[in-house]
Parts: C-alpha cells; sequence; structure tokens
C-alpha cells in the first residue's frame, strides 16, 4: 500500500470484558513498523474501556510517518457478521459497514513503508486479540468505491449452497430456516442472524473486484 488503499473482512464479534484501555479493542487486522509496536495501518473494533464509542469501527494508520485515525459508529460487535471495510484514496479516509458508508475524514500522505509483518486477529504486539470470527480478510492497492464495496458486500453476503440430496435449505441446513430473501439485507448464513455459517467467498464473480487486490485470506484453505 502507499499513496491509496483498503481493508475490508467479515467480522462477527462479541464485546470483550472490561480490561486494561486499548487492550479491550479488537484488531482486526494490522500490519507491523519494522522493529516497532504501533501499525503502519490498522482496521481495529474498540474495546469497552471507550466508554461511549466501544464496538465503533476504526481506521487508519501512519501516514507521511504521522498518526492519523478514523472512528465511527454504530457499534459492530453485537454478535452478527458484518462487514466492515476502510478505504484510502489520498484526499479522504472512509468507512464502511455492510456496504454503507459511516463516516468520511479528510487525510493526506503516503502511508509508512516498512517490511513489518501482517497481522490478522492482532496488533502488531500480539495484543487486542480479536474477540470473535473473521473472514474473507481482502488488501486493496487502491481505494474501492462506495459502489464497489457494496457490491463486495452483495457478492459475500451469501448463505452457505444446500447439500447434495436437495433436502436442506440455503444456511445452516437443519431445515427450521427460510432461504435468504435476496434483498440484500440479511446477514451471512441462514436469516435469523444467530447462524455461525460465514459469508460466501466472494472469488471471481466480480472482475473489478479483482483489480488491485494484492492479498486474499478466504479462510478456506486457499490464501492469495
Amino acid at each position: 500500500v502507499g499513496q491509496s488503499f483498503s481493508l475490508c473482512s467479515w467480522i462477527r464479534l462479541t464485546r470483550k470484558s472490561s480490561m486494561q484501555y486499548y487492550h479491550s479493542d479488537s484488531t482486526i487486522l494490522s500490519n507491523s513498523v519494522t522493529n516497532a509496536n504501533y501499525a503502519n495501518y490498522a482496521l481495529n473494533v474498540f474495546g469497552p474501556e471507550r466508554g461511549n464509542s466501544a464496538g465503533f469501527l476504526e481506521f487508519g494508520g501512519r501516514l507521511d510517518s504521522n498518526p492519523h485515525w478514523t472512528a465511527s459508529g454504530p457499534p459492530v460487535d453485537d454478535g452478527h457478521w458484518h462487514l466492515v471495510s476502510g478505504t484510502y484514496d489520498g484526499t479522504k479516509k472512509t468507512l464502511y459497514m455492510d456496504g454503507t458508508p459511516l463516516f468520511a475524514q479528510p487525510a493526506q500522505g503516503h502511508v509508512t513503508s516498512g517490511t513489518g509483518k501482517l497481522f490478522i486477529g492482532s496488533w502488531p504486539t500480539s495484543t487486542r486479540f480479536l474477540n470473535g470470527s473473521i473472514d474473507e480478510v481482502r488488501i486493496y492497492d487502491r481505494a474501492l468505491s462506495a459502489i464497489e464495496v457494496q457490491a463486495l458486500y452483495q457478492l459475500e453476503n451469501t448463505a452457505p449452497p444446500a447439500d447434495n440430496n436437495n433436502t436442506s435449505p440455503p444456511g445452516d441446513g437443519n431445515q427450521t430456516n427460510p432461504p435468504p430473501d435476496n434483498n440484500g439485507t440479511n446477514p451471512p448464513g441462514d436469516n435469523n442472524q444467530t447462524d455461525p455459517n460465514p459469508p460466501g467467498d466472494g472469488n471471481a464473480s466480480n472482475p473489478t473486484l479483482q483489480t488491485g487486490l494484492v492479498a486474499w485470506f478466504p479462510f478456506d484453505g486457499n490464501a492469495n
């Protein structure tokens, strides 16, 4: 990443119990500065020690070596699957939840480069561990447009297919849940928002969403 980038991931979180400030946060994705305890860029969820901002999504990093972070609600640590995304186009940072823009903030500068590691589910100092599930992590070397973020949400917001004997509906396969209504309002899995099934993998179904994709972790045994 450099002048522009995007971070996207499906998450299902529950709020942590109160603990030391910052360490109660849940980090979705972070990239470390070499031999340092801070991040080049990251996507986080605020923990209970953040008070009224608990559960808010935070996105940012070091622009021209200066920290620049953006946070906004509503809370995402509600136990349901959500697609969370942060984009930076060189002039502003934008946060999204389930394909919908939450907040945009002016910003300028290049993301600080380094040779540190990529962390999924924790901060570079092995703290702020993710309290929940994660799926379909994507990193782009460009800023996705609002239309593309919405398309990614629609593409991956699908239930797993029914089993081979055609007796189970989409969702958890227990034949107690109706199929998705396909209007984009249902969470991944079945319609009752309690299904543990993650979203679909949304692979090359939309060619524009492959442009600039520099890392993809679908957590199905194939990582790019």
